[in-house]
């Protein structure tokens, strides 16, 4: 994790494709930063 002066945040994420596709790292980040900012969780449907 860096943080800058004006505030901003930057995360470094390295996933290894047997723990996880591209959607599910995805989603993985986009709830991390909505938990981050307080915002409600989305569930995605599942087949």
């Amino acid at each position: 994790v860096t943080c800058f002066k004006c505030g901003g945040v930057s995360l470094g994420v390295g996933m290894q494709h047997h723990a996880a596709d591209g959607f599910s790292g995805l989603h993985f980040v986009n709830t991390w930063s909505d938990m981050a900012r307080g915002l409600d969780l989305t569930i995605p449907p599942f087949i």
